[in-house]
C-alpha cells in the first residue's frame, strides 16, 4: 500500500467530533499522524509539532478563541499531510528543482486538503491546510489566494510554518539565526506575510513562547533579539 493511501486509511480512523481534551484518543492519533507525515523527509523532524506550538501561541497572542485556535492546532498538525502525494524523488531531492519538480511540491496543500475534507474534519481545519502557502500579496499556492480573503489561521500558519523552516538546519540549508529569519520576516511583511501576523510573531518570540529546533536555543534563552 503506498503512503498516501496509507495515511488516507490512518486519517479515516480519525473521528473529529471525539473529545480533543489532552489526553484524548483523538488528539494521540492526529500528533501521531504528524509525526508519521515529518518522517517521511528526515530532515523535518519535529517540525509539524513545532509548527503546532508555535502557531498556537502566536494564535492566542492576535486573540483568537477557543474554537478557533483548536482548528488552529489541528491544521498546524496536518498542514504537510498532503507531501505524501509528492513523489519522494522530488520532496527529498538534494539540490535545486525544476520547475516541473517544484509545481508538483506546491501542490501539497490542494493534496492535504483532499486528504481532510472527505473524513468530516472541520472546514476551518481544511481551508488552514489549503491556504498555509497562499501570500497576502496574491502570489502564493495553491490558489493564489490574497490579502484578508486567506483566512486568518492559514496567515498564521504561515508565518509559524515559514520560520521553522528558515531556522532548522537541512541536508540542503545551513539554517538562519533566529534574527537573521525574523528579517526576512519584516522583509517580506506585506507581500508573503500578513504584517499583523509578523508583529504578533515578534511579540510572542520577545515573550519567550517560541519553540526552536532542538540544535539551538530556546526562545528565553536568546540573547540579543530585539525585534
Amino acid at each position: 500500500m503506498s503512503q498516501l493511501a496509507t495515511l488516507e486509511q490512518v486519517s479515516r480512523s480519525i473521528s473529529p467530533n471525539q473529545d480533543t481534551g489532552s489526553g484524548s484518543r483523538y488528539r494521540r492519533l492526529m500528533e501521531s499522524l504528524a509525526a508519521t507525515i515529518d518522517a517521511i523527509d528526515p530532515c523535518t523532524q519535529g517540525h509539524s509539532r513545532r509548527v503546532t506550538a508555535n502557531a498556537l501561541a502566536v494564535g492566542a497572542m492576535t486573540g483568537l478563541d477557543e474554537e478557533q485556535l483548536r482548528a488552529l492546532e489541528v491544521a498546524a498538525c496536518l498542514h504537510d499531510i498532503g507531501k505524501v502525494g509528492v513523489p519522494d524523488d522530488i520532496l527529498l531531492k538534494n539540490g535545486p528543482l525544476t520547475a516541473e519538480e517544484r509545481q508538483a511540491i506546491q501542490q501539497h496543500p490542494a493534496i492535504g486538503a483532499a486528504i481532510l475534507a472527505p473524513v468530516g474534519f472541520d472546514p476551518a481545519v481544511v481551508i488552514g491546510v489549503l491556504a498555509h502557502h497562499e501570500r497576502v500579496d496574491g502570489l502564493g499556492y495553491p490558489n493564489g489566494t490574497m490579502g484578508e480573503a486567506i483566512p486568518l489561521a492559514a496567515r498564521i500558519l504561515c508565518v509559524a510554518d515559514s520560520f521553522d523552516a528558515m531556522v532548522s538546519v537541512r541536508s540542503y540549508w545551513v539554517g538562519l539565526s533566529v534574527q537573521a529569519a525574523v528579517q526576512e520576516l519584516e522583509d517580506k511583511s506585506g507581500s508573503q506575510f500578513d504584517p499583523v501576523v509578523v508583529a504578533d510573531f515578534k511579540a510572542t518570540l520577545r515573550a519567550g513562547k517560541i519553540v526552536l529546533p532542538h540544535c539551538r536555543q530556546a526562545a528565553p534563552s536568546l540573547r540579543g533579539f530585539t525585534a
